[in-house]
């Protein structure tokens, strides 16, 4: 078995300067083979403080890396797409989220840091954002604290922000 691994971060400057036909050729050969929660931490510090908030307004950051091999002629790669939430509170963190998904994928040719800058904006939010929103408002009931609904996210176009050339 021949194994090569390479990582991709979550770099903000890496330009993504790919033609169209390439990355649609990527896209048409990108096999979604599991989903599941990689890893998760939690806590909350101020239980009454977010309850008797009129407003809340979280702050929420995410990043995304991933890892990739060949085996036997085919790539695989599995992409960690991080989250983290917090609810302040009196300008202190009252509520705090920290969690890894880890979506699994056969591609017919390999991520590169390029391809993945695009498909970590364009595709990786769509295909995530029903289990991040579900994960959220589960995880914010089972700790009794107001659950809240994420926003839908919707398709970014080709030609708003980064995309293929």
């Amino acid at each position: 078995m021949k194994k090569t691994t390479d990582k991709g971060n979550n770099q903000d400057d890496v330009k993504a300067t790919v033609p169209v036909a390439e990355y649609n050729e990527f896209l048409s050969g990108l096999i979604l083979t599991g989903i599941g929660l990689d890893s998760v931490l939690t806590q909350v510090r101020n239980r009454q403080g977010i309850q008797s908030a009129e407003t809340l307004i979280p702050q929420i950051a995410a990043k995304a890396q991933y890892e990739s091999h060949e085996h036997h002629g085919k790539h695989y790669a599995a992409v960690f797409h991080e989250f983290t939430v917090v609810i302040p509170v009196n300008d202190e963190p009252a509520f705090f989220l920290q969690f890894t998904f880890q979506f699994d994928y056969e591609t017919k040719k390999p991520f590169t840091p390029e391809l993945f800058e695009i498909f970590k904006q364009m595709v990786l939010p769509i295909q995530a954002s029903p289990f991040i929103r579900e994960f959220i408002h589960n995880m914010m009931s089972r700790m009794a604290v107001p659950p809240m609904v994420l926003p839908l996210i919707k398709s970014p176009h080709l030609g708003d922000g980064p995309g293929p050339s």
